[in-house]
Parts: C-alpha cells; structure tokens; sequence
C-alpha cells in the first residue's frame, strides 16, 4: 500500500482492517507505536478485537517480524487472516534497508502457503523515490488511491534477490581461520570471539553474532565442501553505518537457494536451519555464489565511534 501522511495510513488501514472484522477473519497490526495507537482510536469499540504490535520491537532484528507473522497465523489455526506490516524505514542504514527489501521480496514466498492477506504499507511523503519504487519491485500488488491492481515492475522473488547480493571480495589483510572438520569448530568459534570483541561491539550483539558464525560454519562443512574459511573485517568504517562482516566461505558450486532461511524450516533439524537461526542474530545475513564457491556474510552494525 502506498500512502501519503499518517492521516491517510489511518483511514485505509482502518477500513481494511473493519474490512476484515466484517469477515469474521483475525486481524493483526504491526507499525510504529504512534500509528497502531491511531488506528485504535480509529477503530473504537472495535479495538480489541485486532492485535497489535509495536515495530520497534517487532522488527528487532527485522526478520523477527516474518516469525511473528507466522506465530501469528498459526495461533488461528487455519482460519483466513489479514496483516499489516510496517516499519520506519526511513532510520534504517542502508546496510538493513537492503537486507528488508530482500525479506520482503521473500515474503511472497514465505506467505504463499498460508490462508493469509498480509498489507505492507509505504509511506511516499517519507520515503526516498528509489525506495517507494523498490515496493514496487517486491510485491506483486499495489494498493493506492486507485484500488489494487498488479504491479508491472515486480521481479520474481529468487531473482531479485540474487541480483541484490554482491560478494565483494575479502580484503587480504583480514584475519582468517580456516575448518576443515568439525572438530575445529571449537577454535573457530573462540577465533570469532575475539576478533568481534575486538571490534568494538556490545558483548550481547557478540554472542550473537559469534553463535551465528558457528552455525554458518557448520553449515559449511555439513552442505557444502569443505574447508570453511572465516574471514573477520569491518566494511564501511570511514564513512557512514560501519559494519563488521563475518564472512564463510566454502568450495561447494550447488545451486545456492536465494530463500534459504527466510522461514523457518519445517524440522529445524533440517537444511535450512543454520541460516534461519543466523538471520535472527544479526543485522544482515547475505548469501551468494561464484566460482569459487558459496559464501555466506553476516553482519552487524558497528557502534559510532
């Protein structure tokens, strides 16, 4: 949905959302407090019988809100849903825009299966153009003043989502430990430890990261061909939004799934669920291939300095 000012984002999610109710299908509200408190007050006595949730929590980190969305519509047990989905696009770096374009392209997919409408609004009075077109690109409906129609820019979900991943080459002088079986898994973890304290981020955004790296090693080894390289660097550091990379990479050349981990996997012992667990740890997590191999990069935003 692209909109144009909060006053406008209340009038139609209100009506989609008493759209809904007059269905008799549950429906669910995620965006920035300010607007959720709107729309309650919009909707009056009809307020409880919505739920909300507030974005700043809901997209910590940003795929955090497609397992919610899922706890969501499971908790109705196969009863047809509506969802509305937002979040401030406008503070996020450019590093975490990128990364939610992909998971919204994602979403296509993700939702495909379930008896679910979910409305993913886009403010246009707040948005960069590129942004407002790149809603454009990863869904496949518009809904703006004019009704819905289909969106003639949309690009098919593991297309898009290839073409927005590079793999830019690991700079030499990074620091780099090498598993050949998972026996050096140990070492390599204690390695990432260091390295991302090191860094400079927060002890809790370490562990995350440091157990992230572990389970895209391991990863490595299980799916793809060993050695695993991890590589540790920081990108960005001399000029706006410095992140940290934990970069892995392994000589395996199967076809690399640009949806991996956007969901979680159906048996979480299972392929799939390394990424799904290092998704929810860091602030972006690429995956990509050349010929060299797959490489998986991770990456946390680094405190300013």
């Amino acid at each position: 949905m692209i909109y144009e000012g909060i006053d406008e984002f209340v009038v139609r999610v209100t009506s989609y959302v008493r759209q809904g109710l007059s269905a008799e299908e549950p429906v669910f509200v995620m965006a920035a407090r300010h607007k959720t408190d709107a729309v309650r007050e919009a909707l009056g006595d009809d307020a409880p019988s919505v739920g909300f949730a507030d974005a700043e929590v809901g997209y910590h980190p940003q795929i955090r809100a497609t397992f919610e969305c899922l706890g969501y519509i499971e908790q109705q047990q196969g009863r047809r849903s509506r969802l509305v989905a937002e979040q401030g696009l406008g503070r996020r770096t450019p590093v975490e825009v990128a990364d939610y374009l992909r998971m919204e392209s994602a979403a296509n997919v993700v939702y495909q299966p379930f008896p679910v409408e979910v409305l993913c609004p886009y403010d246009a009075s707040a948005l960069r153009p590129e942004l407002v077109e790149a809603c454009r690109r990863t869904h496949a409906e518009l809904v703006d003043a004019h009704g819905v129609r289909a969106s003639t820019s949309f690009v098919d979900p593991p297309l898009f989502i290839r073409d927005s991943t590079t793999v830019p080459e690991v700079p030499v002088s990074a620091p780099l430990v090498t598993c050949h079986t998972a026996a050096d898994l140990p070492a390599a973890r204690r390695f990432a430890q260091v390295q991302v304290r090191l860094a400079g981020l927060p002890d809790a955004t370490a562990d995350d990261l440091v157990l992230a790296v572990g389970e895209l090693l391991s990863n490595a080894l299980t799916h793809g061909r060993p050695p695993a390289r991890l590589s540790i660097y920081a990108e960005g550091v001399t000029g706006a939004d410095p992140v940290l990379v934990c970069h892995v990479h392994d000589g395996g050349h199967l076809p690399v799934d640009p949806l991996a981990g956007y969901a979680p996997p159906m048996d979480l012992g299972t392929h799939g669920r390394g990424l799904w667990i290092a998704r929810q740890l860091c602030d972006s997590v690429q995956v990509s291939a050349d010929h060299t191999g797959t490489h998986v990069r991770a990456l946390s935003l680094l405190p300013p300095s």
